[in-house]
């Protein structure tokens, strides 16, 4: 029971966070209808490699979530990597071994497989572009999102491959495709982030929004609202603000219902495109990702 009932997630970013907290929010609410498991039992791991956690934002940021995470049943261990995984341990390389039942893996993002096949340039797996995103010495080929290194102006760094920046990259985008066609001259990419923001579970968050850091109720309710925002349509803006608003004020809904997508083939079946088809100057091909 203990072993079902303990849990890894490794990683410490956004996704790592976010997962733990809604984990052990979650597992908390569902002990009601498992009359035979107690807290005591569930423990929720949380590996990081690096000194705090969170480090997309400041530092005094992710301490803040590693208090508060830390009250609830859940362990951090910073400074940690996994270096071998099985069916039943998660073995650190600090010679620390966890027994748990679900191992969850956040870490690192890869380009879509098409890439790879690739015959171009690549940093990391992803596509070496020029500023306006497009793939240099390739006629009518341009790229962005996780598939693409696309510098940022801003800074002169690499874009991270994060939403926030592929939507504003795609704009710029749609525009240099436009200005391409019509023979005028491209634009650099250039955007400087208006923030960060991550919940951590119970109600709780952390932002950074230009410059200014905020932590506890008032950043998830932040957080919240910022994300019903960018939700497309009315009607699915309205949904989930209900959706949201009814489970603050009732228990997780533990029952799942599967449903199984009918297989035809010709249809479901992922074509492959030929790198040669990528230098045709009759069109341009764009090659993107959003995380």
């Amino acid at each position: 029971r203990q072993w079902l009932t303990s849990f890894v997630v490794i990683g410490g970013g956004f996704s790592g966070v976010e997962t733990a907290g809604e984990m052990l929010d979650f597992i908390h609410e569902s002990l009601r209808y498992y009359k035979n498991v107690s807290m005591e039992d569930v423990m929720v791991h949380l590996v990081h490699s690096g000194d705090y956690l969170l480090p997309e934002l400041s530092m005094s940021l992710g301490k803040f979530a590693y208090t508060k995470m830390t009250k609830y049943r859940l362990k951090v261990h910073l400074n940690a990597r996994a270096v071998r995984i099985d069916d039943r341990t998660v073995m650190l390389n600090t010679g620390v071994s966890l027994a748990a039942g679900t191992v969850v893996c956040t870490i690192g993002t890869a380009p879509n497989p098409l890439v790879l096949g690739i015959d171009l340039p690549k940093v990391k797996g992803r596509l070496v572009v020029a500023a306006d995103m497009s793939v240099p010495n390739v006629d009518g080929v341009w790229s962005l999102g996780d598939c693409a290194a696309v510098p940022n102006g801003s800074d002169g760094s690499i874009s991270p491959p994060t939403a926030q920046f592929a939507d504003r990259q795609a704009r710029m985008l749609a525009r240099n495709l436009t200005a391409s066609v019509m023979g005028r001259s491209t634009q650099p990419f250039s955007y400087k982030p208006i923030g960060q923001m991550s919940t951590i579970g119970h109600n709780n968050a952390v932002a950074e929004i230009f410059g200014f850091k905020i932590s506890g109720f008032v950043a998830w309710l932040l957080w919240r609202g910022t994300y019903l925002l960018k939700i497309p349509t009315f009607g699915r803006k309205v949904r989930l603000f209900l959706e949201w608003n009814w489970a603050m004020f009732f228990p997780p809904d533990i029952s799942h219902l599967g449903f199984t997508r009918s297989h035809r083939p010709g249809v479901n079946d992922a074509q492959a495109i030929p790198a040669a088809a990528l230098s045709s100057t009759k069109s341009a091909a764009v090659i993107a990702a959003v995380n």
